[in-house]
Formats: C-alpha cells, structure tokens, sequence
C-alpha cells in the first residue's frame, strides 16, 4: 500500500466554456454556454444561477435571461486539452488521460527533479496558466480515487493535498453523493456527523479507504440516514478503476 500522496489528479475547469472565453476575451466574466438546443458545458458565471450541462437551451434562457450561448470550437478543445496533457509528461511518464480535459499522473518517481508533490502540482498549475490561459484544478492523494474527490473539492482554479493521515477526516467532511464513483445517490447532502448517528458515518468512511478486495462490506455498512446508501466491496475504489456496483437503496 501506498503510505506517500503521490497520485494528481489534473482537471480543466469548465474546459469547453474557459476555451471560448480564452477565444473570445470579451466573454470573460459573463454567464456563457456552450451549445444551442443543450447546453454541453457552462461557465461558473452560468452556473451560479444553476445552469449545468445537459440542460435544455429554454431552461438555461429562463434561469438566466443573459445567458450568451456560443458555439462550439471542437478543433481547440483538443487541441488545448493536448496541450495541457503534454504539461503533465513533461513532469512524469506515468499520465493516463481518461478524458480530453482530466488526466492521473504518479510522480513518486520524480520528485527528486522536481520537488514534493503538491509542488509539482503547484508547477503545473502555474505552467498551464501562463502558457494556455486556462484554470486548472489539481487533487493530491494516495490513491486515483481520493485524488479525483480532492480535484473536485478543489474547483474551481484550485489545489488541494489529501495527507494519508488525514484521509478520514477528510472523506467525512465530504457530501455522500462525491463517494459514489457512479451512478446518482439517493442518500442526504448533509455532511458526514457522526455525533448526529450512531458512529456508523464513520465506518463507512473507513470503508471507502479500504484496499480494493480487502474482505467482504457488511450489509449494515452505508446507513446513513434513510434512504440507506451501500458501497459494496467493488465500489470501494482505491486503483481508479472503474465500479460497477455502487448504488443506493
């Protein structure tokens, strides 16, 4: 097991809306969506009256009659996205991309040419900024999955570092539904207390930092509240990889 946050987890933010206001500087600011008939991606002006992707252009208009729509520039989101990427080797061979705006990188192997991890990171923030233009966010953490929840919490523009001493508090300072690694949960927003339960808010935190296959989840595990949320064995991801079995009840 992995005892070092040496795992980064690199996302773009607002990647399609930030690539047209870098296009065109006269949307910087403003509330812009990328689409027409569906809104692909919205800028976090656009979001703060609560647009989001896959919402209907008539929706989008209603909650926020100004809303600029602009059309996609499909050829710059990759190249950018390459681009960005290409920021990640140049600190580390060990990049999986899994989307043209969000890549993993380990530099466990590296920070002796570089520095710690959250100065890598720090680094390749500063370097996608000056030479794209674009904001990034960046999780640090043991694990795919705890980096990818740390890249989250830190949006926008942002870095946050995940101490494996301190993963526990951390995972239950968090809303359930960021847990789930797929599919929608039914479980309450409200933030992980266990003085409001009876210590099982906990455990299932514990759960979550479990090594993939280490045992079987007890079926009273996930009770927070009602509706019951359970992470089974397979959605207890601590490699990155994919679950298929995370759901709620």
């Amino acid at each position: 097991m992995e005892t070092t946050a040496t795992i980064l987890h690199a996302d773009l933010d607002a990647f399609y809306a930030s690539v047209e206001q870098l296009l065109d500087p006269s949307l910087r600011g403003k509330p812009i969506a990328v689409g027409a008939g569906v809104v692909l991606a919205a800028s976090y002006e656009a979001r703060a009256f609560g647009i989001g992707g896959g919402m209907s252009g008539r929706r989008a208009r209603e909650l926020c009659p100004h809303l600029i729509f602009v059309g996609g520039h499909f050829k710059d989101y990759q190249r950018l996205g390459d681009a960005a990427i290409d920021v990640l080797n140049d600190f580390t061979p060990l990049v999986e991309r899994i989307s043209i705006d969000e890549a993993f990188a380990d530099v466990a192997g590296c920070t002796h040419l570089f520095g710690s991890p959250a100065e890598i990171a720090s680094a390749i923030r500063s370097r996608v900024r000056a030479e794209l233009g674009l904001p990034i966010s960046i999780g640090v953490a043991r694990t795919k999955h705890l980096a990818k929840i740390a890249s989250q919490v830190a949006k926008p523009d942002g870095l946050v570092v995940v101490h494996p001493d301190n993963e526990l508090d951390f995972l239950c300072a968090r809303y359930w539904r960021i847990i789930l690694t797929r599919g929608r949960s039914r479980c309450s927003r409200s933030p992980c207390r266990t003085s409001r339960s009876t210590g099982t808010c906990s455990w299932n935190c514990r759960l979550v930092l479990k090594m993939r296959g280490a045992g079987p989840v007890p079926k009273e595990a996930g009770r927070v509240g009602s509706p019951t949320v359970l992470l089974t064995r397979s959605a207890i991801v601590s490699d990155g990889r994919r679950s298929d079995t995370a759901r709620s009840r």
